[in-house]
C-alpha cells in the first residue's frame, strides 16, 4: 500500500531548499542524541533487541509508567497506522485542520470520517476513534488535561488518541500531558514522538502509551 508523504521530502527538489513542510526543532539534534546514534551504528553488527529492553526501561523511568504499557514504532506515523488498522474501529472523529496523517490513515482503511468541533463536551455520539493533536498541528490549539479527561469519561466506548508530538515545545508540558491520567482512562492512548523536539526525523522513533 502506498502512503502519501506528510512533508519533509527535500529529496525531490534539486538545489538548496527551505523546508517549511515539517516542524522540526530549529536548534538541531542535541549532542547526546548524536552520540547515541553513533553508538548505535557501532553496534550494527548485531541484531537489535526485539523487545527494546533498554529503551523501554529508560522510557518507563522518565515517564513514570509501567514497562508493559509502552509500545515503540518507527515514528508516531507507524503507530497511527497500527491504530487505524484495527478492524473494529469504523468511525473516526477529526478536528480540522489537523495533522494530515490522521485523515490519510483513516481513509486507507475505509473508516467513516466525522468532523468534530474543538468543544470536546459536544462530541457526536457513536464515534469509535478520535484523534487529537495536543498541541494541534497546524493551528497550535491546546486542550486542557481536565477537558480531555472529561471527554474520555463521557464517551467510554470511544478510543481517544492524544498525539503529544509537539507537547515538549510547551513550557507547561508536564501539567498538560495525559500520561499521568492513563491508569484511570483505559480508552485513552498517548502518542509520544522524539522526531520534533530532538530534530531527528531520519531516526524513526515514536512511542504509544496505553493502560488497556
Amino acid at each position: 500500500m502506498v502512503y502519501e508523504a506528510h512533508g519533509g521530502d527535500i529529496w525531490s527538489e534539486v538545489g538548496p531548499v527551505l523546508d517549511f513542510s515539517a516542524n522540526i526543532n530549529p536548534l538541531g539534534m542535541p549532542d547526546a542524541v548524536t552520540e547515541a546514534a553513533i553508538r548505535g551504528v557501532t553496534e550494527s553488527t548485531h541484531y537489535p533487541d526485539p523487545k527494546a529492553r533498554e529503551l523501554t526501561r529508560a522510557f518507563s523511568a522518565t515517564f513514570g509508567v509501567p514497562e508493559n504499557t509502552v509500545v515503540f514504532g518507527n515514528g508516531a506515523s507507524e503507530l497511527i497506522r497500527a491504530i487505524t488498522d484495527i478492524p473494529q474501529l469504523l468511525t473516526c472523529g477529526l478536528y480540522q485542520p489537523s495533522f494530515s496523517e490522521y485523515e490519510e490513515a483513516a481513509k486507507q482503511t475505509g473508516m467513516i470520517l466525522v468532523p468534530i468541533s474543538p468543544d470536546l463536551s459536544n462530541l457526536p455520539a457513536g464515534l469509535d476513534l478520535v484523534f487529537l493533536g495536543n498541541p494541534n498541528n497546524p493551528d497550535g490549539r491546546v486542550w486542557g488535561r481536565e477537558e480531555m479527561r472529561k471527554a474520555a469519561l463521557a464517551n467510554p466506548k470511544t478510543t481517544f488518541v492524544i498525539d503529544e508530538s509537539f507537547l515538549p515545545f510547551c513550557e507547561d508540558a508536564r501539567s498538560r500531558t495525559m500520561v499521568p491520567c492513563l491508569s484511570d482512562l483505559p480508552n485513552v492512548v498517548v502518542l509520544v514522538s522524539f522526531t520534533k523536539i530532538f530534530a531527528m526525523p531520519g531516526l524513526r522513533l515514536g512511542a504509544l502509551v496505553s493502560f488497556d
